[in-house]
C-alpha cells in the first residue's frame, strides 16, 4: 500500500505522523494554508502546549515537499488540514476525525458532544464532497477523564484507530450516507465551561 499523510506541523500532528511511520513507510506533506485559529485565551493553548511537550517531548517531522493540492497518492490519511477538493488524484482519501460521525461533523465536535452528553471518540471517513459526510469505516469511543487537555487524548485514540484502520486498507469497503448536524467552532463562553 503506497500511504500519503496530509497533515499540518504541529506538535499533536508530528506526534501522530511518528507513531504512524513507526508501523507504516508513508510519504507527508504538509498543508501550509492559513487555518482559522482556536478561540480560546492565550493561556490555554501555552497550557495544552506545556502538557503536550512534556509528554511528547520534541517530535521532528521529516516531510515531502510538494503542494497538497498537487499530491497523488494510492492511499491518503488526512489528520489535521482544512476541507480538501478535487481528492480523486489521492486514491483511497479518508480522514480521522475528532468525533463519533455521523452525529458530530464540523469542528470542536468532542466538546459538541460532551455538552450534549454524548459519546466522544474519533471516526475515520472517506471523504466526499461534503464536510464529514463520506463512508464511515471506523469509529472508537473514548473516555476523556478532564484532567488531561482534550487534544492529547483526541491524537492517542486517533493513533490507535488508524493503525487498526490500516491493517485492512484497501480490503474495506463501506456504501451509503448519512444525515447529521455540522457543528460550528464552539465559542470561547462555552468552551471555558467544558475545559
Amino acid at each position: 500500500m503506497g500511504l500519503t499523510i496530509l497533515t499540518t506541523d504541529t506538535l499533536h500532528h508530528r506526534y501522530f505522523v511518528n507513531a504512524i511511520r513507526e508501523g507504516y513507510e508513508c510519504k507527508v506533506y504538509l498543508d501550509r494554508r492559513p487555518q482559522k485559529q482556536p478561540d480560546h485565551p492565550d493561556w490555554l493553548t501555552e497550557a495544552i502546549d506545556t502538557y503536550e511537550e512534556i509528554h511528547w517531548g520534541d517530535q521532528p517531522l521529516e516531510y515531502d515537499e510538494g503542494d497538497v493540492e498537487k499530491v497523488e497518492a494510492e492511499t491518503t490519511l488526512i489528520f489535521g488540514t482544512r476541507i480538501l477538493h478535487n481528492v480523486e488524484r489521492l486514491g483511497l482519501t479518508c480522514n480521522c476525525h475528532g468525533g463519533v460521525l455521523p452525529k458530530y461533523r464540523g469542528l470542536d465536535t468532542n466538546l459538541w458532544a460532551r455538552l450534549n452528553n454524548d459519546d466522544l471518540g474519533v471516526t475515520i471517513h472517506q471523504i466526499d464532497e461534503g464536510v464529514d459526510s463520506g463512508p464511515v469505516y471506523a469509529t472508537k469511543k473514548m473516555e476523556w477523564p478532564g484532567v488531561i487537555p482534550l487534544r492529547w487524548v483526541n491524537t492517542m485514540f486517533a493513533i490507535g484507530l488508524c493503525l487498526d484502520w490500516l491493517k485492512s486498507v484497501p480490503s474495506r469497503t463501506y456504501h451509503g450516507r448519512h444525515d447529521f448536524i455540522r457543528y460550528p467552532l464552539m465559542p470561547w463562553c462555552i468552551k471555558r465551561t467544558l475545559l
